[in-house]
């Protein structure tokens, strides 16, 4: 659950400033395994209000969609009331680092702009981090895949215009991210092998709502 964010509240108008930003490399990334994407069990791991589990629902067998908050679980399966009647989506509420689901059981788990939210210590190492990454490795199938949509600190120096202004705030944002270099670390400690990563811009660049200047006066913009 996150520490800094009330998300009862803010399942209300997270969708306003949220798209399913780099569904398109997330597609591409599990259409590399050998089994064919229509037939992967997908764990979407922290699912908020469902953004990507819908772009990804129509595309592989069955979605696992997995949030502890149940006001952001109530809205993603308002999206999808249809795919959840027909099988083709579950919905579970549970933290990410203790999934119920059975040891090797899917093919694919994403987890979109969630980690950050863990309450881990870099001083410790991310011990937090450490421990998702493990669950997320025992319910993998063998040569399963995660993907994981995170920010950079250097995407979170340079890709976000607000933040020059209040670097109390960037400050803050980076303790929370763990940077690719020790990411790779946990992963490879946690069993993961060939580990890589993408920076598409249109990740970063999320669309009018970004660039708005007076976006951060309001109190909606700021809850998204």
């Amino acid at each position: 659950m996150s520490t800094y964010e009330n998300y009862h509240q803010t399942s209300q108008v997270y969708d306003k400033t949220r798209s399913a930003g780099g569904v398109k490399i997330i597609r591409s990334a599990l259409a590399e395994s050998k089994l064919p994407l229509e037939k992967q069990i997908l764990v979407d791991a922290g699912c908020g209000t469902g953004l990507f589990a819908a772009a990804m629902v129509n595309h592989v067998q069955r979605v696992e969609a997995v949030d502890l908050n149940s006001g952001m679980l109530a809205k993603a399966q308002e999206k999808m009331l249809s795919e959840e009647k027909s099988g083709r989506i579950n919905f579970h509420q549970s933290t990410i680092d203790a999934l119920p689901l059975p040891d090797e059981s899917v093919d694919a788990v994403m987890t979109n702009q969630v980690l950050h939210h863990l309450p881990d210590d870099e001083s410790s190492g991310w011990p937090k981090h450490y421990k998702v990454f493990q669950e997320f490795s025992r319910v993998l199938k063998p040569g399963g895949s995660l993907i994981i949509n995170s920010c950079s600190h250097q995407q979170l120096e340079h890709g976000f215009w607000f933040y020059r202004f209040i670097p109390k705030a960037l400050r803050a944002v980076k303790e929370k991210h763990v940077d690719l270099d020790m990411l790779s670390e946990l992963l490879q400690r946690s069993g993961f092998t060939n580990t890589h990563h993408k920076v598409p811009l249109e990740v970063v660049m999320q669309g009018e709502a970004l660039f708005n200047a007076e976006g951060p006066l309001d109190p909606d913009w700021r809850s998204g």
